[in-house]
């Protein structure tokens, strides 16, 4: 059972199944009921409409898809997408000036903001198409940690990472690797700078169900170029190790072959344990060849770090018999 807030009148129970049963599961539907009436209140509830209908008619919502689209230019991906990212860039520009004003977010009411409001119509319309649309639009634009508590928090419906990869695979059908494509293809033509945008868990999500490896490695690789992130790394390792084990591994040990890196200054018993764990995980994918090898480098580098040299040598021992 899923409370409607009113005010005015006393609270609806309102049947799950009216939403789940909707293109979508009705979950933008929901948020936006939630939020029309928690924000401005009605007047009356009939039992035998059912809550969105409240808000507007069939007509009405076929209106505010038609303006929706035109204004967010929904009615094409990229076209939507780059609208988004000029958008995103004379922000950036107008924010360096004097004089700049302050950008306020959107409401926080609802999840996307106006783009809620047309995901709802595309539910209510029973829009596959524009549904699509709208979820690989959201893939592609992705969300951090922050955003998805506020998801959480704004949404009648829990949110996780791969929350619209996996409501769009479902929807897809036939067409999912069509979708796919033109993901990683718009996300690589707009997105992809690290400069300006930071990782997209979203579009991680994806690469991970789809196991593209070539794609995760480009990702990486573009991301850890300036500025290193073994979170990263290490979340994409298997993906990458599955299409390229050589480059998967010199993104994974990275940080050891820098003397300057955080975990290189490191002169910690912690620090020595978590350079024998990179050696360890990336040991699991490449029998040990390449552990050997980096353990006994980095003995030879860092001699008088005793306890590091003590667990690489024990390290070393745990490799199989035929490579000692």
């Amino acid at each position: 059972m899923t409370e409607l807030r009113t005010h005015g009148v006393e609270s609806q129970s309102v049947q799950a199944t009216e939403y789940a049963t909707m293109l979508g599961g009705g979950e933008a539907l929901l948020a936006v009921c939630e939020y029309a009436f928690d924000r401005f209140g009605i007047s009356r509830f009939r039992r035998d409409k059912p809550a969105y209908d409240l808000l507007m008619n069939q007509l009405q919502w076929e209106q505010i898809r038609e303006i929706l689209q035109r204004i967010l230019l929904m009615h094409d991906l990229e076209a939507a997408v780059q609208f988004h990212e000029e958008r995103f860039m004379r922000s950036l520009t107008n924010s360096c000036t004097e004089d700049a004003p302050e950008i306020g977010g959107a409401d926080p009411g609802l999840p996307h903001g106006w783009f809620t409001v047309l995901e709802a119509a595309y539910e209510r319309l029973v829009d596959v198409d524009g549904l699509c649309r709208i979820y690989a639009y959201y893939i592609i634009m992705g969300v951090d940690a922050e955003e998805l508590l506020k998801l959480n928090e704004y949404s009648p419906v829990p949110f996780f990472f791969n929350h619209y990869v996996e409501k769009l695979h479902d929807l897809a059908g036939e067409r999912w690797p069509e979708f796919v494509q033109r993901i990683e293809n718009l996300y690589d033509k707009y997105r992809s700078d690290p400069m300006f945008h930071s990782r997209n868990r979203q579009y991680e999500a994806l690469l991970i169900q789809e196991r593209h490896g070539a794609a995760a490695i480009q990702y990486c690789s573009r991301r850890c170029k300036d500025w290193y992130d073994e979170a990263l790394v290490s979340d994409l390792f298997a993906v990458m190790a599955e299409y390229d084990l050589g480059k998967a591994a010199d993104l994974l040990l990275h940080p050891l072959h820098d003397a300057d890196s955080k975990l290189m200054r490191d002169n910690t018993p912690e620090g020595a344990q978590h350079v024998v764990n990179l050696l360890r995980r990336a040991g699991i994918s490449t029998n040990g060849a390449l552990v050997r090898q980096e353990a006994e480098r980095l003995m030879r580098m860092y001699r008088h770090r005793e306890h590091l040299k003590s667990l690489l040598k024990n390290l070393i021992k745990e490799l199989p018999q035929e490579m000692n």
